[in-house]
């Protein structure tokens, strides 16, 4: 029998920063969007709709793991800059904080970096608040754009005629 579990690189390390998270005393909000909304695989206290401004949903990076292979990848939707994107805030339970980022960056986080997570301002119903997003890391679309340009090249060049 063929083993189909897929092949999942370790995380990459946790930053003090976002390790820091850990031991908060202040509410820590997760914005998401795509599969974390629907199955974040971790703890969580509260869940409400937001708008993050500035970062939309893109076909912007190659997929491994879940829709291809090393060989052939597929691609997969990412948080890239421009636009805005709508999804929902997760308030992490601080009795269990600790563990929901700790799952929350095993999920996300697997190598190569694909994400930065950064702290973002987005809105609510209730307002503005703070809550940190896995945004693309600019480097790991780099591939995909550099394909792009190069099939884009292609097409230019077989169209180019003179005008004499």
């Amino acid at each position: 029998m063929l083993d189909r579990t897929p092949e999942f690189a370790p995380a990459d390390p946790m930053p003090p920063d976002i390790a820091a998270l850990r031991d908060s005393v202040e509410p820590v909000w997760i914005f998401a969007y795509g599969s974390l909304m629907w199955d974040p695989d971790c703890p969580r206290a509260e869940a409400e709709p937001a708008l993050l401004r500035g970062y939309h949903r893109s076909f912007c990076l190659y997929s491994y793991d879940y829709r291809g292979t090393r060989e052939r990848p597929g691609l997969t939707l990412g948080l890239d800059r421009g636009g805005a994107c709508r999804g929902i805030v997760l308030r992490l339970p601080p009795e269990a904080l600790a563990e929901a980022i700790d799952r929350l960056w095993s999920r996300e986080m697997t190598a190569p970096r694909v994400y930065d997570m950064r702290r973002l301002s987005v809105r609510t119903g209730y307002g503005s608040r703070k809550a940190f997003a896995f945004t693309v890391h600019n480097l790991a679309a780099l591939g995909l754009v550099d394909e792009q340009l190069t099939r884009l090249a292609g097409r230019v060049e077989a169209l180019a005629v003179s005008t004499g």
